[in-house]
């Protein structure tokens, strides 16, 4: 479910410098604050959380936690494309992988429509989780 946060995200090694643009992209696409299923309710494996926030070095980490596992990644590459999708490139830093992803922004929400390891493991696909087919939820906005 890791993948999921989105983030549920494509080739680098741990090592790698994010992108310059990266969080320039994700703040005009209005990705940076809180998210979650349901604002009103607590985090839990139903509600799952994220955080996309820039730290103090000007990297963009994401944050992601269903109340039992707590997921933190690197964004290192971003970009914007048709129809409020973004391809993202992002780094689990617990190890090292390398998560490649396609992100739908409307409105004031986002949901993961793809996201696979380097090595071709795909966790999403067309917004369902794999290998289960669960709808991958739609995240909202719950603050900055």
């Amino acid at each position: 479910m890791r993948a999921i946060a989105l983030t549920a995200l494509l080739l680098a090694s741990p090592c790698a410098a994010a992108d310059k643009a990266a969080p320039a992209v994700l703040s005009a696409g209005g990705f940076l604050g809180h998210w979650a299923v349901d604002c009103a309710r607590p985090v839990s494996v139903d509600n799952r959380g994220v955080v996309v926030a820039l730290n103090s070095t000007g990297d963009v980490l994401v944050d992601f936690t269903d109340g039992q596992v707590q997921s933190r990644y690197r964004i290192i590459r971003a970009e914007a494309s048709s129809g409020g999708r973004y391809d993202l490139e992002l780094i689990w830093l617990e190890d090292g992988r390398t998560l490649s992803g396609i992100y739908e922004r409307q409105g004031n929400r986002f949901r993961v429509l793809r996201s696979a390891e380097a090595d071709g493991h795909v966790f999403v696909e067309g917004g369902r989780t794999v290998p289960e087919g669960t709808v991958n939820p739609w995240l909202d906005r719950c603050g900055d």
